[in-house]
């Protein structure tokens, strides 16, 4: 029996693997802070605030949220 012979694979790059979790990393944030608006837009809408608390509140804790994120994701970046 033969092995089959595997194609050669290019080596990954350092710069795109970097790159790539660094766009993960904003995305990552960008979605919490926008998932946080949005529960406090329809908090808001359903209590029929006149001044936006919810939405003002859940977008920090979106902001909060993405900080600690970046922190752990930081940690084990080399």
């Amino acid at each position: 029996m033969t092995k089959k012979e595997k194609p050669n694979k290019p080596p990954k790059s350092p710069i795109n693997n970097k790159l790539l979790r660094f766009t993960g990393i904003a995305t990552e944030m960008l979605g919490a802070i926008l998932l946080g608006l949005w529960i406090g837009g329809l908090l808001d809408d359903y209590w029929a605030t006149e001044t936006p608390y919810f939405t003002v509140l859940f977008m920090l804790l979106g902001v909060a949220a993405s900080i600690w994120s970046l922190m752990r994701n930081l940690k084990h970046f080399k």
